[in-house]
């Protein structure tokens, strides 16, 4: 299985972004390959929300209504499992954040590694690649490394 990254699913959204044909290849891979299995955790969707909805004019919002964002949220659940939060998530992330000496927005990267220790995943698919080398214990994986012969190791 393969952790989703909020950044990944955002680019899939914008045509016009630069990161789109990377993205939407990748999905489009990791949705082919059940051997792959693409997951998302309620972080992402919580990030994913919280992007769409804030106005267009302000940090990279998309200005949708709750309405489009509900119905686009509701397409990605149905299109990868998602994999509820967990009782130990709290603790895994507050070992890491302490461990990794975590500060900032850089505690929403915490959290989503977390939710992967609790479900025992141990790849994420993002393109934020330096966000995530701090954690050892998991394999962050860029879009662009992602084609038809990708394999997990």
């Amino acid at each position: 299985m393969i952790l989703i990254d909020t950044n990944v699913i955002l680019r899939v959204e914008q045509e016009n972004n630069v990161q789109y044909d990377e993205a939407r290849n990748a999905i489009a891979v990791i949705f082919r390959n059940p051997k792959l299995r693409g997951v998302i955790v309620p972080q992402v969707m919580n990030e994913y929300w919280s992007v769409c909805t804030r106005p267009a004019t302000s940090r990279g919002g998309f200005g949708w209504t709750t309405e489009v964002t509900a119905q686009r949220l509701s397409a990605w659940e149905k299109a990868y499992d998602v994999l509820r939060d967990q009782p130990e998530t709290y603790e895994h992330w507050k070992s890491l954040v302490t461990k990794y000496d975590v500060k900032g927005k850089n505690a929403h990267d915490a959290r989503l590694v977390a939710a992967m220790l609790v479900h025992s995943l141990t790849h994420i698919l993002t393109f934020n690649i330096e966000d995530f080398k701090r954690f050892q214990e998991i394999i962050p994986i860029h879009p662009s490394q992602v084609d038809d012969k990708f394999r997990l190791t």
